[in-house]
Order: structure tokens, then C-alpha cells, then sequence
């Protein structure tokens, strides 16, 4: 009695030229009693549906790390809006109109805040590939316009928040936007993580082939056990700010994936109720 088994195997072959073809190799052993006797089988080039398979996951990995990260970064300015609703409600306690109003946009606020909590929740989001487009820009004045509304906002935050620069123009190849994600992210942080009449300083230092930019602050600092895994994904490091806000762990890995996007580097420096320094550095040109 003879008996067909068959195999699928795809490999992959390198032409000299640097071109590469796929090759899917169907291979069926003949069986006699317990022996194989020969093989058969066909071999046909498959490289169309395998470059049709790579291009969807790049896509996809594409849409879905842009979409975390744009999730993630719409709880700051949201969070924003509900700080800055309770701060007029709390400076204007006799006027029943503006409470009114000022209620409605925090409860507002805060829908959207759980909702963009449970998107952020999804575990289906795997992948970290961020395209970026650069162009020349003042890294001074970008840092300038994501830092006015804390500085503006300063006293009601009960903070010390300063901004300083080794020099007013430092001309970098940046994408803006996300460049201005890793700054906010950092800054967020260090408010989120220091106590009333705390410190935050920012400072942005020119070296020789790079910019480095420092956020540091005088707050209840991370402890050791959680310096390994401070820029993983969805990590356990993600702790409660002193005043309770929530942390979905993503803030420190979007920091890391956006650096990395511009060929820079992220550490820090922390001891717990000593506070934290984080440092970013970026090379000036690509």
C-alpha cells in the first residue's frame, strides 16, 4: 500500500544582484510499508504573496503604534482642560453659572479620559514601527511653545517650573510633533510625580554633535526594583501620581520609541523622595 504525507516549506533565495525571491516547496514523501522510498513535489515562486503579507504588517504596525501613541498623548491635553475647568470653578466658588459650566467640562473631560483609558487597555497593540519626517527646526523655540502653558499655569499647579537653554537658537533635524510628544511626556511626568512647592527644571544643553535635553525634578523619585522595566511596554512601573492619576504604563515606552525613532537615547537618574533626571539626547543632524 503506498501513502502520500505531505509538507509546505518556504524559504527564502538571495540573488547576487540583492534581490530576494520567495519559494514555497511542496513536498509529499512516498511511503512503502514503513519506508520512505522518494520524494515528489512542486516548487513555485511565492514572493508576490509574501511581499503582499509583509507590506500588511508593516501597514498595520504602522496604524496601530501611531494610533497608541496618539491615544496616550490625547489624555494630556484633555487632563489639561479638566485642571484648568477645576481651577476656575475653585477660584470662582460664588458664581453658579461658571460652576455649572465648569462642572460640565470636567465630567466631559473625564469621559473621554476613561475612554481613551479602555482603548489604551488593548493588549492587541503590538507593535512599536513609528515613521517620523524631520526637518530642520529651532529645538529652542519648539521646547518653548510646549513648556508656556506649564510655566503659565505654574502658580495653580503649586509648582517651581523653570525652562533654561545653553544657547536661544539650537537648529536640529527633528519631526515637531513627535519631538514635542517626548518633551510633554517627560514634563507630565515629572508634575504628575512631584509634590506641592516642588521643582521641575528643564534644560536643553548644545554639544559638539548632538542636543541634550533634561527634565528634572525634586518628587517622590521611582524606586530601584522598577529601573529595569521603566520603558517597557505596558509596564508595571506605571504608578499613581501623587495627586491619584491613573497610569496605563505607556508614557516612559512612547519616550524610548520616539527617541529611538530619531536615532537619540533616553536614561535617568532617580532615587525615591529624592526625585528623578531624565536625559535625552538627539543628534543635530541625521
Amino acid at each position: 500500500m503506498t501513502k502520500k504525507t505531505k509538507s509546505v516549506l518556504d524559504f527564502r533565495i538571495c540573488r547576487p544582484d540583492k534581490t530576494e525571491r520567495w519559494i514555497r516547496l511542496k513536498v509529499y514523501p512516498v511511503i512503502k510499508g514503513d519506508k520512505v522510498e522518494y520524494l515528489t513535489g512542486m516548487a513555485e515562486d511565492d514572493s508576490a504573496r509574501k511581499a503582499s503579507i509583509f507590506n500588511m504588517q508593516k501597514v498595520n504596525g504602522w496604524k496601530d503604534s501611531n494610533l497608541e501613541i496618539l491615544s496616550h498623548d490625547l489624555r494630556g491635553p484633555i487632563g489639561t482642560v479638566q485642571m484648568l475647568s477645576s481651577i476656575i470653578g475653585k477660584n470662582m466658588p460664588e458664581n453658579k453659572e461658571v460652576q455649572k459650566l465648569t462642572n460640565m467640562i470636567s465630567e466631559i473631560s473625564k469621559r473621554n479620559i476613561v475612554l481613551i483609558q479602555n482603548l489604551l487597555s488593548r493588549e492587541a497593540i503590538d507593535t512599536a514601527d513609528v515613521e517620523i519626517s524631520k526637518e530642520r527646526l529651532d529645538v529652542v523655540w519648539e521646547v518653548h511653545q510646549a513648556m508656556d502653558i506649564y510655566i503659565e499655569s505654574q502658580k495653580d499647579l503649586n509648582k517651581d517650573i523653570k525652562f533654561t537653554h545653553s544657547h536661544d537658537q539650537i537648529y536640529a533635524e527633528l519631526d515637531s510633533m513627535k519631538f514635542l510628544q517626548i518633551v510633554n511626556n517627560l514634563v507630565s511626568n515629572a508634575i504628575k510625580f512631584t509634590e506641592e512647592n516642588g521643582c521641575i527644571d528643564v534644560h536643553i544643553e548644545k554639544l559638539e554633535k548632538t542636543f541634550l535635553i533634561t527634565v528634572a525634578d525634586n518628587g517622590i523619585g521611582i524606586p530601584r526594583k522598577l529601573h529595569p522595566i521603566l520603558f517597557n511596554k505596558y509596564t508595571q512601573a506605571g504608578r499613581t501620581g501623587v495627586e491619584g492619576e491613573e497610569s496605563v504604563g505607556l508614557g516612559m515606552w512612547i519616550v524610548k520609541t520616539l527617541t529611538g525613532a530619531h536615532k537619540g537615547k533616553v536614561w535617568f537618574d532617580s532615587e525615591p523622595k529624592k526625585g528623578s533626571k531624565f536625559y535625552v539626547e538627539i543628534p543635530l543632524e541625521s
